[in-house]
């Protein structure tokens, strides 16, 4: 396995209780949702759970790539 199929991107996107789950855009349940999720914060939180966080600022998005394999 190539190290990059290790990591999982996480988009606050995903988790955003303001976005509707039809669309693909928040992909977990209402009730777990946020209603600002803020990027910095959740590869905080993926750190604290011990896992590799890099995390990304792009131009569109904030992306946390998060190694499943570390914890």
């Amino acid at each position: 396995m190539t190290v990059a199929r290790r990591w999982d991107t996480i988009y606050p996107i995903y988790v955003d209780a303001k976005r509707p789950q039809q669309d693909g855009a928040r992909r977990v349940n209402a009730k777990l949702a946020l209603e600002w999720p803020l990027a910095e914060l959740m590869a905080k939180a993926c750190r604290m759970l011990g896992f590799e966080v890099v995390f990304e600022v792009r131009c569109v998005s904030l992306v946390i790539v998060v190694d499943r394999k570390a914890s």
